[in-house]
């Protein structure tokens, strides 16, 4: 049996929450929850100056369709660079 770490299932619930915030199933103010949790997770994933953190963190700031699907993308790129 292989166990994910807390990373990986912070990031797998963090995606999961930006496609259902994508879906209108949440306001704005979840958004920025979801926002900053995401870019904490991104921080301890990849490091602050990583190029995925860094993007996240200046360009991810409405909750717009195009930042929450930046943002998942964002997110799923991190699990496939913890992975390596």
């Amino acid at each position: 049996m292989q166990y994910k770490s807390v990373a990986e299932i912070d990031i797998d619930n963090l995606i999961e929450t930006g496609w259902i915030i994508l879906n209108g199933g949440f306001g704005e103010a979840e958004f920025e929850k979801w926002r900053a949790a995401a870019l904490r997770c991104l921080t301890l994933v990849c490091g602050p100056d990583h190029a995925y953190t860094v993007y996240f963190r200046s360009r991810i700031c409405g909750d717009g369709v195009q930042n929450v699907l930046a943002g998942v993308g964002l997110l799923e790129a991190a699990v496939r660079h913890q992975g390596n």
